[in-house]
């Protein structure tokens, strides 16, 4: 990937009340709304829209099926890529999923990326009697047999395979997709053996709420791995998730920052001061700080500021060899941060 990527992430889920730090200002799922800022991204030039994978998360547990939704942004738009970001291994067997993303890379025109994840909300696995590992090492060695499992459906006739935690026998999967040899697997993770799972099998790689260096560090990890086992690390896009708050100036971002307080009033992004105690999020705790951290800098690993700051903290991140970012505009539904980063951020970066 040469060019410059920004792709935006689409809360289909409520956020409010303290209790999904994705979505502070999203009231609930409305499926107008997702499909009128969808729109609006593809008209303004965004690259991809992603959709997180979950079924119970956030204000009442209330969230959109991820899949059933990328099938009805793909029908309405023409040329923005779609992905979820990113399946949970355990939620489908994944070869139906291979015939699932099959289906839609032909729907769209050759238009899905395929993101997936070993999976960490065992509340709701549990709540919906899918099967739960404790150990994270058998999440990434079950979701590694998917990745197998897909890859063969779609480029082999009759594949089979027979595995630790799933099998196939000849199955078939037509049609195939419309990207040659399939379409991009995007894998997101840290940690040895995530990142080993990443040279081996990951045309993308995403994390995110690291800083440039932190980044850097993890991507010199892939670099590692790719070397062991004989892979192009530079076939891989490099990419950074970050929540991102834009506004045109000082006084519009304070009171952007004042309406999530209100909303969440143990929201850690400060008017007064950038490192804030976490509020209890469960996942917050587990991905990010490893439930040892009781402050963070939230303006250090987020983008928050004017185009122009966020502007030099980006330029952070593709000096050291990123290439694409995901926004999480924690302002949405509002259009505003979405509107103006396409008008001052991406032509500046371009």
């Amino acid at each position: 990937m040469n060019r410059l990527g920004f792709g935006c992430h689409i809360p289909n889920f409520s956020g409010i009340n303290d209790t999904q730090i994705e979505a502070p200002s999203n009231e609930r799922f409305d499926y107008p709304i997702i499909q009128e800022v969808a729109l609006l991204c593809e008209e303004l030039g965004y690259d991809g829209l992603w959709i997180a994978d979950h079924v119970m998360l956030g204000n009442r547990g209330e969230v959109g099926e991820c899949w059933t939704l990328l099938s009805a942004l793909a029908a309405v738009t023409r040329r923005i890529r779609l992905g979820p970001f990113v399946l949970c291994d355990a939620h489908r067997n994944p070869a139906l999923v291979a015939k699932m993303v099959a289906t839609l890379d032909n729907i769209s025109g050759g238009r899905v990326d395929y993101g997936i994840g070993a999976g960490w909300n065992r509340v709701e696995q549990e709540s919906y009697g899918m099967p739960w590992l404790e150990k994270p090492i058998e999440r990434i060695k079950r979701m590694e047999e998917g990745i197998e499992i897909v890859k063969k459906m779609w480029t082999e006739d009759k594949p089979s395979f027979e595995g630790e935690y799933y099998r196939i026998k000849e199955a078939i999967c037509l049609p195939k997709p419309v990207q040659k040899p399939h379409p991009p697997i995007w894998v997101a993770g840290q940690g040895e053996r995530m990142l080993k799972a990443v040279a081996k099998y990951a045309n993308g790689w995403n994390w995110f709420s690291t800083t440039a260096e932190q980044h850097r560090k993890l991507m010199d990890m892939i670099r590692k791995w790719c070397e062991v086992l004989g892979r192009n690390y530079n076939d891989i896009a490099i990419s950074w998730q970050g929540r991102t708050l834009i506004a045109k100036n000082k006084v519009n971002l304070e009171e952007k920052i004042d309406r999530i307080r209100r909303l969440n009033p143990r929201y850690p992004l400060s008017i007064e001061k950038k490192a804030m105690k976490i509020p209890p999020y469960p996942f917050f705790h587990q991905a990010v700080t490893g439930g040892s951290s009781e402050t963070m800098d939230f303006r250090t690993l987020g983008l928050v500021g004017t185009p122009e700051e966020i502007i030099e903290r980006m330029r952070q991140y593709i000096d050291v060899g990123v290439k694409y970012f995901m926004h999480i505009f924690i302002d949405f539904p509002s259009t505003e941060g979405i509107e103006l980063f396409a008008e001052k951020v991406i032509p500046a970066l371009r």
